[in-house]
């Protein structure tokens, strides 16, 4: 039997001695991972157990580059966290990203299956641990092949991508923690003459969003409309305010959209508002751009309720609870999807309303449409009420989805 121990590199948000990002780091690490890696026989080791500095160090990356696993912490969306994460990405290791509950998962690595985890309580803690075991139990299985993280190679450079898109952004905004990544310096004939919208995906693409903004309107004025509001929704997603006004602008002629592409226009414009941290301003224009489209536009009651649901997305991501079970309801109302049903059932859940958040939780467990995220929540539900045998049921359904989309 191999003696040696396994290697476990923690990548999160550290912070300084006595800070709240320390604190959070520290609880983390103490009530979440240590118990949950426990039973495995791995060696924790974290950048601040090996480094006094906080910029990314040799040690760290050699770290990254060869632990056996990388536990990710997405939360708050650390600018070196990103970095380390892209670097571990790229080598095809395994790791296991996990998100504060509540956090909303950045888009640029929503693709990649991310844990929620929740210290809140020591129920919710015990839960996290046990999701945790449950993936590293996987990987034991297929002794920490890359193929064990439920990625394929695909998945994982697009995930690389987005990560070097989101670095490069946070390089422009002038946070610290990023790497140079370079950047694209384009000879204007050759912009002039190449089609319009892969002019403006080559400029995504490399990071150069201040030519990708350049770019937009000869999307518009040379393509179209719906091709001119595409190219916003993905300036949007990666912070950048041309991409909202370009949405917005677009929106005031609905006319012009079909509604899957309005759906994505609320949903990339809740990303924005929220990395921004745009919050109250964010749901105020929401809510009357929202009102202005159903006065505007005349949408089935499933596509109505498609629209409140990217509204009460919004809510729940900024802890706005009560509004988003108001919106979630309105949904329901309108159509008695499993989706719907289930996200009246996590905004009654977030407030531990369970009795309540139960009502739902029943109804659309007898549909055919359950997804993770309606599941997780019907066995946080269960698991409050005592009602064990149910929670066991969404467990093995969950547990064969996941199987399915490996």
């Amino acid at each position: 039997m191999d003696e040696r121990r396994k290697t476990c590199f923690v990548i999160s948000p550290i912070g300084a001695d006595g800070t709240e990002i320390r604190k959070m780091a520290d609880d983390f690490l103490e009530l979440l991972i240590e118990p949950a890696l426990q039973p495995f026989g791995f060696d924790i080791i974290r950048a601040d157990k090996i480094t006094a500095s906080s910029v990314i160090t040799s040690d760290v990356i050699r770290y990254v580059q060869n632990s056996d696993l990388c536990i990710i912490d997405l939360t708050t969306h650390n600018p070196n966290v990103f970095y380390e994460c892209g670097r571990r990405h790229e080598n095809g290791q395994p790791f296991i990203q996990l998100i504060q509950k509540g956090d909303d998962l950045p888009f640029d690595v929503s693709g990649i299956r991310t844990i929620n985890f929740d210290i809140s309580t020591p129920r919710s803690t015990l839960q996290s641990i046990h999701e945790i075991q449950a993936y590293i139990k996987n990987l034991e299985e297929h002794s920490y092949e890359t193929a064990a993280t439920g990625e394929s190679l695909s998945s994982v450079a697009e995930g690389i991508r987005r990560i070097e898109r989101r670095l490069i952004h946070i390089e422009t905004q002038g946070l610290s923690g990023g790497q140079n990544l370079g950047r694209v310096s384009p000879n204007i004939k050759d912009i002039l003459t190449q089609h319009p919208i892969g002019a403006f995906n080559d400029a995504y693409e490399s990071g150069n969003l201040e030519l990708a903004v350049q770019l937009l309107p000869r999307i518009k004025r040379l393509i179209g409309v719906k091709e001119w509001i595409q190219g916003a929704n993905n300036l949007a997603l990666v912070g950048e305010p041309a991409g909202e006004e370009a949405i917005l602008e677009g929106l005031q002629e609905p006319e012009n959209i079909d509604h899957d592409l309005m759906v994505l226009c609320l949903y990339s414009l809740r990303q924005y508002y929220f990395n921004r941290n745009l919050n109250q301003q964010g749901l105020q224009i929401l809510r009357e751009l929202i009102q202005d489209l159903f006065d505007k536009v005349i949408v089935t009651d499933q596509q109505k309720a498609d629209i409140i649901n990217q509204l009460a997305l919004f809510q729940i991501s900024i802890s706005d609870n009560e509004g988003a079970i108001k919106s979630a309801l309105e949904a329901v109302k309108l159509n008695r999807s499993g989706i719907n049903l289930a996200n009246v059932a996590s905004c009654y859940s977030r407030l531990n309303r369970f009795d309540e958040a139960a009502v739902y939780v029943d109804e659309f467990m007898q549909l055919a449409d359950l997804t993770d995220v309606s599941l997780e929540t019907a066995i946080e539900v269960y698991s409050n009420l005592g009602r064990t045998e149910e929670a066991g049921k969404a467990k093995e359904k969950l547990l064969e989805i996941r199987e399915i989309e490996k």
